[in-house]
């Protein structure tokens, strides 16, 4: 089985960043650019939002082949952005699989989850029952249209337990789905799901006009 590093970093623009020369923002994007296609070719991946939150300005989301990648890719950022940026928010994972692209999403949501000491003291077989039923309620919905969903383990690795990615199209349909699994028997033992990161594909880059 071949484990996938993954990260999603939030970083917030300082005010400096807005009142430096135009000039030196697309410099910073140019250098991103080449660092998204550099990973494409080292079997790695960055996706890049706009972030729909009050408190973050941009959102990274990367899966690599390696811990060292993603530990690349934060040193590039930290340089990159230098004193215009800073990091409040990061999260770790793994995924067991390698993703594939939903080209009809626009939109993307991160957030950590933690479940109850109890959930643990299930016996296996009821946990993936309950697991299942949760699933089978999310894939019915009526408003779950080609929404993409990864559920990631983050033990040991982050503060909390999982890393939940979705990629989707809508996020009025996102926000039906989720009001109706809130009668999941599943929600029963999850303790914690936030903060709630929301992002937008940003492929004018706008931030950095």
């Amino acid at each position: 089985m071949t484990d996938y590093p993954v990260s999603v970093t939030g970083i917030k623009l300082k005010h400096s960043w807005w009142t430096t020369d135009s000039a030196v923002r697309h410099s910073v994007m140019d250098s991103l650019k080449m660092e998204i296609s550099r990973a494409k070719l080292e079997n790695s991946s960055i996706n890049f939002y706009s972030s729909l939150r009050y408190d973050t300005d941009i959102i990274f989301w990367m899966t690599a082949d390696s811990w060292e990648k993603l530990s690349a890719f934060k040193v590039f950022l930290s340089k990159t952005f230098g004193d215009y940026g800073e990091f409040n928010y990061g999260f770790l994972s793994v995924c067991q699989k390698p993703f594939v692209e939903n080209k009809n999403a626009k939109y993307f949501i991160a957030y950590p989850m933690r479940k109850s000491t109890e959930w643990y003291l299930l016996p296996e077989n009821e946990r993936k029952q309950i697991t299942a039923e949760h699933i089978s309620m999310a894939k019915s919905s009526g408003n779950n249209n080609n929404i993409s969903s990864y559920t990631m383990k983050s033990f040991g690795v982050s503060d909390d337990e999982f890393l939940v990615l979705y990629e989707l199209p809508s996020i009025n349909e996102w926000i039906r789905v989720v009001e109706e699994l809130r009668q999941a028997r599943a929600r029963k033992w999850v303790t914690k799901e936030i903060p709630v990161l929301a992002g937008i594909k940003d492929e004018a880059f706008l931030y950095f006009q």
